[in-house]
């Protein structure tokens, strides 16, 4: 595996796991504990360090999961520490429903990807083309733009959630 990371891999995505439960206060108290030196950024951490100190080639690290803005900046850090000059790391959060995972995937209704080169814009763009031509709409945005839209979307989805259970239990 480190052979091809560092000789055939040139995007690289990172996944972690993030909150199952989406409520106002658990959507809060995410928010509030997802700090830079909490054990849920340290896997995304480890990972980032393993990959820049065995790639040579460039690379595109990508991070899909809910993380707090500024999360690029740290990876960034990592990466300018080392002294690695052909590593970009940009944001390309997912909107995947409870359920419906396998066919958002599939049939996404929007991409966004945040990055401060308007190169990975670019590439990124040619690699979402198949789904770009069934429908999805593509966005561009800066990398801290994008981990904020992801949250944004997650807090809009709680506010809702919550709205709407706070007016069954009027209607009860």
């Amino acid at each position: 595996m480190k052979q091809t990371i560092k000789e055939e891999i040139n995007k690289l995505y990172c996944l972690f796991k993030t909150t199952p439960k989406i409520d106002v206060q658990s959507v809060k108290q995410h928010v509030e504990s997802f700090a830079f030196n909490t054990q849920q950024i340290n896997p995304l951490r480890k990972a980032v360090n393993e990959v820049v100190a065995i790639s040579k080639k460039k690379k595109i690290i990508v991070t899909k999961s809910t993380v707090p803005v500024a999360t690029g900046d740290e990876i960034e850090k990592i990466i300018k520490k080392r002294k690695k000059k052909n590593i970009v790391a940009i944001s390309n959060p997912e909107f995947l429903r409870e359920g419906e995972a396998i066919r958002d995937f599939r049939y996404p209704d929007r991409i966004v990807i945040g990055s401060n080169d308007k190169k990975i814009h670019k590439i990124m763009k040619s690699l979402y083309i198949p789904l770009i031509n069934k429908g999805a709409k593509f966005f561009t945005t800066s990398r801290r733009g994008a981990e904020l839209i992801k949250y944004a979307s997650n807090a809009f989805l709680a506010t809702k959630i919550t709205f709407i259970n706070e007016i069954a239990n009027l209607c009860e």
